[in-house]
C-alpha cells in the first residue's frame, strides 16, 4: 500500500527580469517533503544548542535536497537574526560557500580560504599581511608578486580571524566532499 504524503510548496524569491515571470516562478519553486521539514527543524535546534566549533554533517544522495535544505536554513537564520544584525552591522548571520571541485584533482585550500574571506566581506584580502615581528598586530601592504608566496596557513589564520570578528551562527560548506580530493595517497601522509 502506498502512503500519502502532504507536500508543502516553498518559494525562493529572486529577480531575473530577462526571464518570463512564469519561468522564474517555476524555476524558483521547491517542494518541501515532510521529512526534510523535520530535518530542517532538527538542524536548526542543533545549531542553536551546540557549542562553538562543532561540526555538523549533512550528507545524502545526489538530488536528495541537501542544498535546498541549506538554503531554507540560511533563510530562517537570517530572518531570526534581523534585530541583531541591525544592532551590529559587522556581524554576519552565517557564512555559506561551496567547496569548488578541483580542476587538477587536488583541492586548493588557498583558493577556498580566499573565497571564504571574500564571502565574509573581509576588506583588502590580498593587499595586506600580518607582520609577526611587531608586538601588536599590524597590517602592512604587500606587492602583488608576494601574493602567491602567502602561505595557506596565513590565509587560514585570516579566515579564523574574520569568522571570529564577524561571529556567524554557522559556516556552511556545500559540496564539502571536494575538500577531501587529493592527487595521491602520499598527500594523506603529509
Amino acid at each position: 500500500p502506498m502512503s500519502t504524503t502532504t507536500l508543502t510548496r516553498l518559494t525562493v524569491t529572486g529577480t531575473r527580469p530577462w526571464m518570463d515571470p512564469r519561468l522564474v516562478e517555476f524555476d524558483e519553486c521547491r517542494i518541501g517533503h515532510p521529512k526534510l521539514t523535520v530535518l530542517q527543524h532538527d538542524i536548526e535546534m542543533n545549531l542553536a544548542s551546540c557549542p562553538r566549533n562543532w561540526v555538523l554533517l549533512v550528507f545524502g544522495p545526489s538530488g536528495g535536497g541537501k542544498s535546498t535544505l541549506r538554503e531554507a536554513i540560511e533563510r530562517d537564520l537570517r530572518n531570526q537574526m534581523i534585530p541583531e544584525l541591525y544592532a551590529d552591522p559587522d556581524r554576519l548571520a552565517l557564512v555559506s560557500l561551496e567547496a569548488q571541485a578541483p580542476e587538477n584533482g587536488i583541492f586548493s585550500w588557498r583558493q577556498h580560504f580566499i573565497n571564504t574571506l571574500d564571502i565574509t566581506g573581509e576588506p583588502l584580502i590580498d593587499l595586506r599581511k600580518d607582520r609577526k615581528e611587531s608586538t601588536h598586530q599590524q597590517m602592512i601592504p604587500v606587492r602583488a608578486s608576494d601574493l602567491s608566496r602567502r602561505s595557506v596557513a596565513a590565509y587560514q589564520r585570516s579566515v579564523e580571524k574574520a569568522i571570529a570578528g564577524r561571529r556567524p551562527l554557522a559556516v556552511f560548506i556545500d559540496e564539502a566532499q571536494n575538500t577531501c580530493k587529493v592527487g595521491s595517497g602520499r598527500a594523506l601522509l603529509d
